[in-house]
């Protein structure tokens, strides 16, 4: 999930929370969805690939080929009934969201027949 938000919408959601947690605790998106990354295949310097640090797979040995991920994708979401209107904690949410490059929608349900 950090890594489909990204660290500056990571640390700017931290720091809202830090700085005013009784602002900030209410009004977050309802539904996360995430979209992982996909493992690349990707080669030790001894097999043709380029040096990774040790986190990514391979230390100062031969470690062939390891699967690194390649970054995730987010969405945030606000689902807003018949009749239900955003509040000011979630029009200031999707606002830190946006401003921090984080993908936000309201889905909007429609009553049924």
């Amino acid at each position: 999930v950090a890594n489909g938000l990204g660290g500056a919408a990571v640390a700017g959601i931290c720091a809202a929370l830090a700085n005013d947690y009784t602002c900030w605790s209410h009004g977050f998106p309802d539904l996360l969805l995430l979209e992982p990354g996909r493992p690349t295949a990707q080669l030790c310097p001894c097999h043709g690939g380029d040096a990774v640090p040790s986190s990514g797979g391979f230390s100062s040995g031969c470690g062939a080929a390891a699967g690194k991920p390649s970054e995730a994708r987010v969405k945030l979401v606000e689902v807003k009934g018949p009749g239900d209107r955003l509040s000011d904690a979630q029009v200031a949410w999707i606002g830190l969201l946006l401003k921090h490059g984080v993908q936000v929608e309201v889905c909007r349900v429609k009553p049924g027949r």
